[in-house]
């Protein structure tokens, strides 16, 4: 069992946190100013991503430093900041990528950091800068207490979580090993004791728009969505109707007044010149790991486009789009032969993230999210046998293969975490007040690249909405700082 916390210790970590408020703050908004989005499709962005990068770990060497923290760099991939001397490692895998923000901010630049209302703004705040500096100030705050610790504690800061691109975090696993335990600050309170499984398939199509014949409209172009784990927002397409294609036009101005919702709007549909239409589908962004709770601005163009138009795009492109949509429509995957649930994860989930139209070409990104008992292995031959029996999939060239690293679903083995498991618990106990349950989750966050690895935190749902990969992402100031409370008392009872 974790040694036990007097009240003298627990008042000097609060005492520490309070006096350090505005230099704790001023580390959350200085983090979140570097726009350190990750997953840039061209070279530019590549080394604009990288150049801030940089620029973060030479401020987090900064700031950890200041603290009486060390910190080295693995070949300016992954970063990691440590304190303790001893062989024994409790770790705590971090990032510092994030995604896109996205349009439409309440409080302006998602990279500003700004302090309004008692909350902290902007992209990052709670995944995953906001747990950074979290955990690095409570372990400078154990550090400040002058006593020699009996555990290490290692930040291993990686910089591609969100674009699966996790190979700099593994690479540190292997090179200097794998903690004794490892706590992920990128879930939610109190603990999460099990991941759903990881699965990103690009469906791809190639064809010859000739030998397919002459249609009375012609979809031009079809772009939805930046990453692949979050539900887009805005969907747009251009076609270009024949002079026979009165019907048509028709048609699809009727099946619009159909699509949308109130609260995202009905789609916007222009003709900048004669023949020529413009179409804009609105939606809500959510995490890929729960497409219920947002709005799909792709699958409302997908449906209009199949729907309206029908036969006058040729019949196995509408054939296709339609049956794209109805497949991922079904988010809890039913139409592609995925369907299932665990009594403690939940069900599988699909989401379509990016799609992509062209004349002659079709790439669309999904995302899985499969429960404990489907692999991602069956999961994709699932879904490619469904595909196959698509309308227009053999004269589209349809394939489908995983994108990425698939991951499994995983429940923590807690007989091998339970002296770290009771930590946790007894300090969000201390701290809140309230039992601490054991939670699944939809989302993967680096527990699936170490062993003996539990999420902790945060977000609480009791106070404060979890934001990840949404508009106006924010913590409140209050809760920032219960954070770092937890887990200084959390890290106190390992390490002391």
């Amino acid at each position: 069992m974790p040694a036990p916390l007097s009240s003298a210790v627990s008042a000097a970590l609060a005492g520490w946190i309070q006096r350090h408020e505005p230099e704790i703050l001023a580390g959350l908004r200085r983090l979140i100013q570097f726009p350190t989005v990750s997953g840039a499709a061209d070279a530019a962005g590549r080394q604009a991503f990288e150049r801030h990068v940089h620029e973060a770990h030479h401020w987090l060497i900064c700031e950890a430093g200041r603290w009486g923290l060390r910190s080295r760099s693995h070949r300016d991939w992954a970063l990691v900041i440590e304190a303790g001397d001893v062989p024994e490692v409790i770790g705590v895998p971090l990032h510092v990528d994030v995604v896109p923000p996205g349009e439409g901010w309440r409080h302006g630049d998602p990279f500003s950091g700004t302090i309004e209302d008692g909350q902290v703004w902007g992209r990052g705040t709670q995944d995953n800068k906001g747990p950074l500096m979290a955990m690095l100030h409570a372990v400078a705050a154990i550090v400040a207490l002058g006593r020699p610790l009996r555990r290490r504690v290692k930040l291993i800061i990686g910089h591609g979580e969100e674009v699966s691109e996790w190979e700099d975090v593994e690479y540190v696993r292997d090179l200097e090993g794998p903690p004794l335990w490892s706590i992920v600050p990128d879930s939610s309170f109190p603990l999460v004791t099990g991941e759903k499984g990881w699965l990103n398939a690009a469906l791809r199509g190639d064809w010859d728009p000739v030998a397919l014949g002459e249609a009375p409209v012609r979809l031009e172009s079809l772009m939805a969505g930046d990453r692949v784990n979050i539900v887009p927002d805005r969907a747009q397409a251009a076609l270009q109707f024949s002079a026979s294609a009165d019907e048509a036009r028709q048609r699809l101005e009727a099946a619009a007044a159909k699509i949308g919702s109130d609260e995202v709007g009905r789609p916007e549909i222009a003709w900048p010149e004669p023949g020529r239409c413009e179409i804009v589908t609105h939606g809500k962004r959510a995490h890929g790991s729960s497409p219920h709770r947002g709005h799909n601005a792709a699958l409302d163009l997908l449906r209009l486009l199949s729907g309206g138009l029908g036969a006058s795009l040729g019949e196995e492109l509408s054939g296709t789009l339609g049956a794209l949509e109805a497949a991922c429509r079904d988010h809890l995957g039913g139409v592609f032969g995925v369907k299932s649930e665990h009594p403690f994860l939940g069900a599988t989930t699909v989401s379509l993230g990016v799609l992509q139209v062209r004349p002659g070409g079709l790439e669309a990104l999904l995302n899985f999210r499969p429960t404990l008992g489907l692999t991602t292995a069956a999961a994709l031959e699932s879904v490619h046998r469904r595909i196959a029996e698509w309308p227009g999939a053999t004269a589209l060239g349809l394939r489908l293969e995983a994108s990425d690293q698939p991951y499994e679903a995983f429940l923590v083995e807690t007989s091998e975490m339970a002296e770290c498991i009771a930590a946790l618990e007894d300090a969000f106990r201390s701290v809140t007040g309230a039992e601490p349950a054991h939670l699944p989750m939809s989302g993967s966050t680096y527990a699936k690249v170490f062993p003996r690895a539990v999420g902790f935190g945060p977000c609480w749902s009791a106070q404060e909405p979890g934001l990840f990969h949404q508009i106006d992402e924010r913590i409140p100031v209050a809760s920032h700082l219960r954070n770092i409370r937890i887990y200084a008392e959390a890290l106190a009872r390992l390490v002391l």
